[in-house]
């Protein structure tokens, strides 16, 4: 969601960006996130300007009426099978978390997993003094343990989920995965977006779609061989690394996502916003139904089964049934263009005013702000072990608090943001005593942007204290609940460093968006180096830098002082708010000439 959404402009496809509140988006559920610019834009606006370069909107518009129904690509070929798979992610991100504890504690504690009859045995029975000693005789199965095909897999023992030693292995694990996908996702990314230019929108789909099943099958054998297979349950990290190398991550950052979002710019479908929502409320509502699930199954595996499930008739649809929105006209010279140098790691030089007296520093301050903001994001799978070993939850708790935490979440960005945003320029619009200039009108948007932004910082500084304060569970869930409501800062940075960074290029989209025209094709180029560069700034702190981070911090602090994440949390956003501190709108500016002025160098 943008801020033009807010204003009853049609929703611009072509750069649109999710949250990534969406799969697992567990991290997003909580407030972030993207929450980050989950960035989907390298990809998608790297496909709309190859689109604009080829000049076959129109004609792509056009062939699809001649095409029978089944042949013409539509948002609506894409809206159910995309919220079902997000719903289905999502319902696995509590039991993964308690599926990693226990594959951690079956490793490293063994005895509290075992068949054990308890029983005491006094060592003096002649002696007045009895000393009750507790002895542990294990039962072993005489059945050949090869032989039995598991399809069950209980929860942990609740000592697995107050050890400290467990929950730092477990830590461990996910910082491994996650971090395996960021360094994969960061390193095939921009193949994947100039790829969907030339082979097709669903080729990309669907392989992203089989390459989770294959982490699918790695989780399964984990589960049933794990004790046989080289390195353990470590072996997860493999999957991580291909869902990486496929474009497909648990955090949402993803080629899958952003082809999705390409596929929707193509059919310039007026759903966008609608289709967003779903998979808001896909994500929200997945984690309740994977906690309904595992409470009806008390099988760990069971909502892995009904998501492998999912994917296989996900991938299977997007690959054999959904219409390429790609023409074959157009993949054929997007082909042609392959050759051309594309960076998709560009980096920003200050811009000048003035005749180079003064240097403008606000989008490297927004920037530092972002990669702040996106290393938090890191830290979500440990809030969810913290939960679990302080609130002694089960996987079914979690996923009930994330379903909780989501709907909030989803409710603020859909209803109650857009309404403040259109308070707040109909404000603007009476300050500027009827001044319609295109000078004022980004004037305005910069100023409602950076408020909203300073706004939800303040808002996620506030809720981290919180949860570093509470020690029971209903302040923690009302502290996180109040998190939720930062969500305005990924849509609003977005759109402020747009507005700084290439003002002509903001007014074109804004235009566009109003008149329900397509971008022209040096606004489009602009508005996708600006958004790759973002991606990665917000790739490298979400899944490289801040699972480490956060993974040793919660290591070293479980057994001591657990709730020390959350204080280095309020740390990374309080560096968020001082770098937007340093940002200054200045008036009197005529807009940089994006045709004559390059936006990255």
């Amino acid at each position: 969601m943008t801020h033009d959404d807010a204003r009853g402009d049609s929703s611009g496809p072509e750069v649109t960006l999710v949250e990534q509140g969406i799969i697992p988006a567990a991290d997003n559920l909580l407030g972030d996130a993207t929450a980050a610019p989950e960035m989907v834009g390298l990809v998608a606006a790297a496909a709309a300007t190859a689109a604009a370069e080829t000049n076959d909107d129109s004609k792509g518009r056009k062939g699809n009426r001649s095409r029978p129904w089944y042949k013409t690509p539509s948002v609506w070929w894409l809206l159910p099978i995309t919220a079902l798979g997000a719903t289905s992610r999502a319902a696995t991100i509590a039991p993964r978390t308690e599926l990693f504890i226990k594959f951690a504690c079956d490793e490293l504690r063994p005895e509290y997993s075992v068949d054990a009859n308890p029983t005491y045995w006094n060592p003096s029975p002649t002696n007045n003094t009895l000393i009750d000693v507790p002895v542990t005789f294990v039962h072993e199965n005489t059945t050949s343990r090869d032989e039995i095909v598991k399809t069950t897999l209980h929860h942990p023992d609740k000592r697995c989920a107050q050890d400290p030693v467990v929950h730092r292995a477990a830590a461990k694990l996910s910082a491994a995965i996650t971090s395996a996908q960021g360094i994969f996702s960061l390193l095939t990314l921009g193949w994947w977006a100039q790829y969907s230019d030339r082979a097709g929108r669903t080729k990309v789909l669907g392989i992203s779609g089989f390459a989770i099943l294959v982490a699918d099958a790695l989780l399964f054998l984990v589960a049933f061989k794990g004790k046989v297979l080289p390195g353990g349950y470590r072996i997860l990290i493999l999957g991580g690394a291909l869902d990486g190398l496929a474009g497909a991550t648990l955090l949402g950052f993803s080629a899958v996502i952003a082809a999705g979002h390409a596929y929707v710019a193509d059919c310039s479908s007026p759903l966008t916003s609608f289709w967003t929502g779903c998979v808001y409320a896909g994500a929200a509502l997945g984690p309740s139904l994977g906690s309904l699930i595992n409470s009806y199954s008390n099988n760990l595996l069971s909502t892995f089964y009904v998501t492998t499930a999912v994917h296989t008739i996900y991938g299977i649809f997007v690959a054999f049934i959904v219409p390429e929105s790609v023409s074959d006209e157009a993949r054929a010279k997007a082909r042609e263009l392959y050759e051309r140098d594309m960076n998709p790691y560009p980096r920003r030089r200050p811009a000048t005013r003035e005749g180079w007296r003064y240097r403008d520093w606000n989008l490297t301050f927004v920037g530092i702000a972002a990669f702040a903001v996106a290393i938090n994001m890191g830290s979500y799978h440990f809030k969810f072990q913290y939960a679990l070993k302080t609130f002694h939850w089960s996987s079914v708790q979690l996923g009930h608090w994330l379903s909780l935490v989501g709907f909030w979440r989803a409710l603020y960005l859909s209803v109650i943001l857009p309404a403040i945003l259109k308070a707040l320029y109909a404000r603007e619009a009476r300050r500027s005593n009827g001044d319609e200039s295109d000078n004022e009108k980004e004037a305005q948007v910069k100023r409602v942007d950076l408020l909203v932004v300073r706004v939800s910082l303040l808002i996620d500084l506030i809720g981290y204290i919180l949860i570093g304060i509470v020690t029971s569970q209903m302040p923690f869930i009302g502290a996180t609940i109040l998190l939720a409501f930062g969500g305005g800062f990924a849509p609003s940075v977005q759109s402020l460093a747009l507005a700084l960074a290439s003002p002509s290029a903001h007014i074109a989209r804004r235009g566009a968006r109003a008149h329900g025209e397509s971008l022209p094709p040096g606004a489009k180029q602009e508005i996708g180096r600006l958004f790759g560069a973002l991606a990665v700034i917000h790739a490298l702190g979400a899944q490289v830098i801040g699972p480490a981070v956060y993974s040793t911090t919660f290591g070293a602090s479980i057994g001591v002082y657990p709730r020390a994440i959350f204080w280095l949390c309020a740390i990374m956003v309080s560096l968020a708010v001082v770098a937007f501190g340093f940002v200054r709108l200045e008036g009197g500016h005529e807009p940089e000439d994006s045709e004559h002025e390059p936006l990255l160098a």
